[in-house]
């Protein structure tokens, strides 16, 4: 079976779809191995599955091996009970498949013989069998491998929406390369990139921050100092740089300052024009992730329009949010990829994607930028920093780290706040043109010359330092605290807050935690939600395989909660919403493909459609989302659902049979499929008289000078059960139930009655399942600080 996965794994491109080709073998395979459905009762059309099943050749060889030297003593023998003291062996028999008259045991090849059709001669020819299966399946595993190489996301082509006349001018380009060059330049109404950028609306307050502190706690040692008096500014109109070596700080105190931390200790002071902060600062700054976080299937101009929805103020008409955001793909250079898939986009259109999301939500105070260049080609670097650029000169006020730039790049910036290990700042001003003079400041506190031709970036690195073989003989951050222009900044600070303090604070535009309503918030996520579930037929074909849950809720932690877009209880209820409906559609589909065509009576349909096409799919995707909710990862809650479920499977009366639960009882009554299963087969199968099979009749024969009516007629009275032939005076042929009802009690503790009972359970599992999505989503999630209270946070 592991050669018959790796077979499907290498045939397929994607994951989705090879796991649901799985899924369904499994199902497949455990079905028709001759013992859920035993061979001699298969649907003829369907019996074909089992001599291409290598595992009921498997199957078949262990059954029959064990079975073969196994005599089963009997559990009930037939007549037994109040009158029936005195008989003897002769005269009675055990109601099990292969028993003969006047013993009290089974053998147990007789058994696998007339119930499964097992034997034990076809063992050997059994293993040979699933030598060649294990041989071919490797031969198509080194098939498909050699062939099948590719990826199914693996693709340079940009996909659009249907219909978008962005598709249209996207095959006059040959490459992505010519489409940038055709339509970044000039946008189709005749105006430049820059001329958009120069009528969006100009930042005119400071943001500053003095003496920044920042302490973690580290498990087992001594508190962590990440930032040490941290003193700076951020001016509209300026492009400033955050520099430094791996581990200096640099996006720490881009997250500090953006209010981004939720751990540790931060001390200082953050001020916009020399006052408090406003209470909705996250709500007007932007923050562009280093890593380009978006929703896959949603194009450019939708994840704009969302952005504008949910972030500026309610009172914002909704006509005025939607021509703002088409004015911010014009800006970034993404008029011709407004109707682009953003999951389909290269590196630097959705790191432009990113950076016009954020500008969507007319950030008024300044935009955060990690690292804006990682990861890109020297064409897109230049082409996302002369963009900055173009920003920055139209009065953006821009802070941004960046990792060991180019020259070319370098000169963008206008100031440069720079850090070494334990978040020190080692210099912090004005670049200067050609970065002369913060090279005249390093040379005239005791560095080395920068030569003609050396990299300012890497010059400064390399002689404060940083980098794991360089080295300093200068503490330059204590040159720095003694320097004049240190004194300098503490002085334009001051000046910056004295200023600032003459004039009105900024005030705060949203009056609560998010811009818009609750319920305004849940239309707009299901809205989202159901485009991505449309555009993504291979989730909707492997509905029950995948967990896009988690893959939203990574998307919200990452980039749409820090920015107050909408709240986590939305995404919740919009993540419930969306599933149920499609999970409907999904049972609606198993119940017409199943009810019927095992002959059920149409007279109870409904109760049935209602339990399997209705209760059943609320209750898997409550549950499924519960388990979801406290799970890390996809793969993590594919372990705890499994594991969870194997006890909800084992215990629900059915594999086990309620009798011989025993101590284990307490778990049946906790199991949901106790109910659901109790519902739908007491439903379908309750109240109705039952015949044995051919193989099922057991026959004894009864005393001398009776007939098999008198001889059994008073076990029948109080067991149940019935004759096919009560004149008879031996060979009594006797099945041992005659009723639906009498067979599910004594076996599954399965009643009719029950059923409408069942229903309101299953109800309340479904309310509690949402309880604990919502509870542990909390826990998990959104609490901050340790589960345990006793432990430091």
């Amino acid at each position: 079976m592991k050669a018959w996965f790796r077979t499907i794994a290498a045939a397929f491109k994607s994951e989705a779809s090879a796991q649901t080709v799985a899924g369904i073998s499994v199902l497949a395979v455990a079905i028709y191995t001759g013992y859920q459905i035993p061979k001699p009762t298969m649907i003829g059309a369907l019996r074909w599955i089992t001599y291409i099943n290598p595992l009921r050749y498997g199957f078949e060889s262990i059954l029959a091996n064990e079975f073969r030297t196994l005599n089963a003593s009997c559990s009930t023998l037939v007549p037994s009970g109040p009158g029936y003291e005195n008989v003897s062996l002769a005269n009675q028999v055990c109601t099990t498949v292969g028993s003969t008259p006047g013993s009290d045991f089974v053998d147990g090849a007789r058994y696998a013989l007339l119930s499964y059709s097992f034997s034990y001669s076809n063992t050997w020819m059994n293993f040979g069998i699933l030598m060649a299966f294990a041989a071919g399946f490797m031969g198509f595993l080194l098939l498909f491998s050699e062939f099948n190489t590719s990826m199914a996301n693996e693709s340079s082509v940009i996909m659009f929406k249907q219909g978008s006349k962005s598709v249209t001018q996207a095959d006059e380009a040959d490459d992505e390369e010519a489409l940038h060059e055709k339509f970044t330049p000039a946008l189709n109404d005749g105006t430049t990139e820059k001329e958009e950028i120069a009528g969006a609306p100009a930042m005119t307050d400071i943001f500053s921050w003095q003496h920044i502190n920042y302490t973690v706690p580290i498990s087992g040692s001594e508190d962590r100092k990440l930032l040490s008096d941290v003193t700076g500014y951020v001016a509209p109109g300026k492009l400033t740089a955050l520099m430094g070596e791996s581990g200096a700080g640099k996006t720490t105190l881009l997250n500090v300052l953006a209010q981004r931390v939720s751990i540790g200790v931060v001390s200082g002071d953050r001020f916009v024009n020399g006052q408090s902060l406003p209470r909705d600062f996250q709500s007007q700054t932007g923050y562009c992730q280093q890593m380009d976080t978006h929703l896959p299937t949603a194009t450019v101009r939708e994840a704009l329009l969302f952005s504008a929805q949910l972030r500026q103020p309610p009172e914002v008409p909704l006509e005025e949010k939607k021509a703002y955001a088409e004015k911010c793909l014009r800006m970034c250079g993404l008029e011709a990829y407004g109707d682009a898939i953003v999951g389909s986009l290269g590196v630097e259109h959705r790191k432009r994607t990113t950076i016009a999301v954020e500008l969507a939500a007319k950030p008024k105070l300044l935009l955060f930028l990690d690292e804006p260049t990682s990861g890109l080609d020297s064409q897109s670097a230049w082409s996302i920093m002369s963009f900055l650029r173009s920003l920055a000169d139209n009065g953006q006020a821009i802070l941004c780290t960046i990792h060991q730039p180019s020259a070319e790049l370098f000169q963008v910036f206008d100031r440069m706040l720079l850090l070494r290990k334990g978040g020190q700042t080692v210099y912090f001003g004005n670049l200067g043109k050609n970065a002369t003079t913060l090279i005249n400041y390093f040379e005239r506190n005791g560095s080395r010359p920068c030569l003609p031709d050396e990299n300012p970036a890497e010059f400064m690195l390399d002689v404060i330092g940083a980098g794991a073989t360089a080295s300093s003989a200068l503490d330059w951050h204590d040159i720095w605290l003694k320097s004049e222009e240190s004194q300098k900044v503490q002085i334009e600070v001051d000046n910056i807050h004295t200023e600032g303090r003459s004039r009105p604070p900024v005030e705060a535009t949203l009056h609560h935690e998010f811009a818009t309503n609750w319920f305004n918030q849940v239309a707009l996520l299901f809205k989202r939600n159901a485009q991505a579930y449309w555009r993504d037929p291979t989730y909707l074909m492997a509905k029950l395989l995948q967990v896009p849950f988690i893959a939203t809720r990574n998307v919200y932690e990452i980039r749409e909660r820090p920015s107050r877009m909408y709240s986590w209880t939305a995404l919740v209820t919009s993540q419930i919403l969306i599933e149920i409906p499609w999970n409907i559609l999904g049972s609606t589909l198993l119940y017409f493909c199943w009810y019927w065509t095992v002959g059920f009576d149409s007279s109870r349909a409904g109760y049935t459609y209602l339990g399997l096409g209705i209760v059943y799919p609320l209750y898997y995707t409550t549950v499924g989302q519960a388990v979801a909710a406290m799970s890390p990862s996809a793969e993590i809650a594919a372990l705890l659902f499994s594991f969870l479920f194997s006890f909800v499977i084992m215990f629900n009366g059915v594999l086990q049979p309620f009798r011989a639960l025993g101590w284990w009882r307490w778990m049946y009554r906790l199991s949901p499929y106790t109910y659901l299963i109790e519902g739908l087969y007491g439903q379908v199968l309750g109240h109705k008289e039952l015949q044995c099979s051919a193989v099922e009749y057991v026959k004894l024969n009864p005393p001398s000078g009776m007939t098999c009516a008198q001889y059994m007629n008073n076990f029948i009275a109080f067991a149940g059960g019935y004759l096919t032939n009560p004149d008879a005076t031996s060979d009594c042929t006797f099945c041992s139930v005659a009723s639906s009802d009498q067979f599910l009690a004594l076996n599954f503790n399965i009643f009719y009655s029950h059923r409408w009972r069942n229903i309101g359970i299953m109800f309340a599992f479904i309310l509690f399942n949402i309880f604990c999505t919502y509870f542990l989503t909390y826990l998990f999630r959104i609490r901050k600080g340790s589960l345990l209270p006793f432990k430091k946070a």
